[in-house]
């Protein structure tokens, strides 16, 4: 039977693909560090994470997945790692319901952590290429509404289930909640200055206990696929896109599969992509907020040792220095680019 759980939540947008890449590629290399990261019958439709069945276990009636999930933590004689990013948006009773359902003895949570000012337009760029056509101001402004929502009701908002953002990105209160339900919670910090992505994968193992001096065969299974953004341009012209298929019928599933195809067949194979999408002064302002809180608040519970800090928690600050915003006229261009290529893609395709 499983000795420990080491239960990775994410949130999404926190390099958490990446992560399970890592850990699908180094399943063989992990069994020497006695840790088990299981596949059959119990990952996703990609076969990279247990988000599903972890979501069903959370449930009042767990699914055939759920049941195949507790029947591997039954079988596996080691620790074993589980992923699902969407489970940092569960409320505490969803918690505390899948902890029960899962029945180990020690749940390690481990939350993966990124500065707020890329979470923001990340978050809004993925719900874009998901077939999604609100403005990324009107993503920004339910952002700013529910968090005045939230202070409004300190002592009831995360069972709301209209907060999953929230729940998922206020760190702090996340690893609160699942302090109430594990034995014990780990923060590991997306770094911010650095673009290596391996220095997240050997953060994340450290937080899973595995040496690299005895192990350092784990911390080298680079390369790993990362998951590639969009830049300020394409994220733009295909909430443009997205807004004619809503007109022409289509419903939210078949838009997120013509926003995938245009990004990986029309965007990626740009050889000059343009820059990243930044926020608006007066919500940098606000996230740059946002944070200081969160890092106030880990900051004190790390002190108090009710939290493992793998990182540095100055990777959670927001840079008091915005950049500057894309030219106004370099980014017309470039959307009326994209405009043409991804007219003549779709004409191609029909």
């Amino acid at each position: 039977m499983t000795h420990r759980l080491h239960l990775h939540i994410g949130p999404r947008k926190s390099g958490t693909t990446y992560l399970q890449h890592g850990l699908v590629a180094s399943a063989a290399l992990l069994t020497p560090a006695d840790l088990t990261y299981p596949q059959r019958d119990v990952t996703g439709d990609l076969g990279l994470n247990h988000e599903t069945a972890l979501l069903d276990a959370a449930t009042l009636q767990p699914s055939y997945r759920a049941a195949a999930l507790r029947r591997a933590l039954r079988r596996a004689d080691t620790d074993v790692v589980l992923s699902g990013e969407a489970v940092a948006s569960l409320t505490p009773l969803a918690a505390v319901r899948l902890l029960s359902y899962l029945d180990v003895a020690e749940v390690h949570v481990v939350i993966t952590a990124r500065v707020m000012s890329r979470v923001l337009p990340s978050t809004w760029q993925q719900s874009v290429r998901n077939g999604r056509a609100a403005s990324f101001a009107t993503f920004l402004q339910g952002v700013i509404h529910k968090d005045e929502e939230r202070q409004a009701a300190p002592d009831s908002w995360q069972d709301d289930p209209a907060q999953d953002f929230w729940r998922s990105q206020a760190i702090a209160d996340l690893a609160e909640r699942w302090l109430g339900c594990a034995n014990r919670v780990s923060v590991v910090t997306v770094p911010a200055r650095t673009a290596d992505p391996t220095v997240l994968w050997q953060r994340f193992l450290g937080s899973l206990g595995v040496d690299l001096a005895r192990h350092p065969e784990l911390g080298a299974v680079a390369p790993i696929p990362r998951h590639e953004g969009v830049t300020a341009g394409e994220a733009l012209l295909l909430r443009e896109v997205m807004q004619q298929l809503t007109q022409a019928g289509l419903d939210v599933d078949d838009r997120g599969r013509w926003a995938r195809r245009l990004v990986s067949e029309v965007f990626q194979n740009r050889p000059d992509r343009g820059s990243r999408l930044t926020m608006p002064e007066d919500m940098w302002r606000l996230a740059e907020v946002w944070a200081q809180r969160d890092v106030s608040l880990l900051t004190a519970m790390v002190a108090e040792g009710r939290v493992t800090l793998i990182g540095d928690v100055e990777d959670l600050r927001v840079d008091p220095s915005p950049p500057a915003p894309a030219n106004a006229k370099e980014l017309s261009r470039e959307i009326a680019d994209l405009g043409g290529r991804c007219v003549a893609y779709l004409e191609a395709a029909r």
